[in-house]
Order: structure tokens, then sequence, then C-alpha cells
């Protein structure tokens, strides 16, 4: 018996022209990615939690509304969308959204934003499956 090796030259180079469309696939994953991110923003909101599942505390005075819903509805849909070429950022466009960030000494936070340099558990299968799918299209297109 012996050890058999078959090139095939035609697939080296499909495999190194879609490598080549890698960094357009990473940009597309990265836009795919804050898109989804700014929805699952959203579903914290609108189940009161933060990233990592924690709920919201409730308010000290209650008035009808869900905790940071207020009537203006300003700082749900105050979030914004930059995309970069490898990455992307989420701002929040109202000037109190660092309060409810990270609290102040009246009132407690309430994070609508994961911790610095943390991917909650919850986020993280949807961010892999985006990243899978970008990269798989990239390497086949």
């Amino acid at each position: 018996m012996g050890f058999k090796v078959k090139v095939r030259f035609q697939s080296i180079d499909r495999l190194a022209q879609s490598l080549g469309s890698m960094p357009d696939a990473i940009a597309r994953a990265a836009r795919a990615m804050g898109q989804e991110t700014l929805q699952l923003i959203d579903e914290g909101f609108a189940k009161g939690q933060s990233p990592d599942g924690a709920p919201w505390a409730a308010k000290k005075r209650p008035d009808g509304r869900r905790v940071l819903h207020g009537a203006s509805g300003r700082l749900r849909g105050g979030n914004r969308l930059i995309p970069l070429r490898r990455g992307f950022i989420v701002r929040n466009q109202t000037p109190y959204a660092s309060f409810h960030m990270t609290g102040t000494g009246r009132h407690v936070a309430r994070p609508f934003y994961p911790s610095r340099g943390r991917v909650p558990s919850t986020w993280r299968p949807r961010w892999v499956r985006i990243i899978k799918r970008e990269l798989l299209r990239g390497m086949f297109r």
C-alpha cells in the first residue's frame, strides 16, 4: 500500500481567489454583526434587562411606564451604528445614556451595552452564526 496525494491546481486557484475576497467578507460580517447588535440592544430594552440577562432595577417611583422607556423614547431610539472596515461601533446619541449605563450617586445602573471587552454569552451564538455565514460566503464567491 502506498500513500497518494492528489493536487488539483484549479481548486488551489479558486481558493486563492476566494481568500482575496476575505477582506470584503470581514467587512460584511462586521456590518451584519453591528446590525445584529442593534437588534440585541433593542431586545434588551423590550425585555427590561442588561445584555448579560440581569433584569434592570425597578423604578423608585413607578409612573406607569416601563424602566428606561421615557415619554420620548429617545434613549431606546438613540443607538447608532458606525461601521468600520474590520469592526463597528454602537453609540447612543442621547447625552444622558452614560448615566443609565454606569449609574450615579442617585440612580442605579441599568446597562444596555455589554461591559467593556466582554461579549455576553447570549450574544455570542448570534455573532458566530454571522461570522461563519459571511466567511463561507467570502470563500465561495
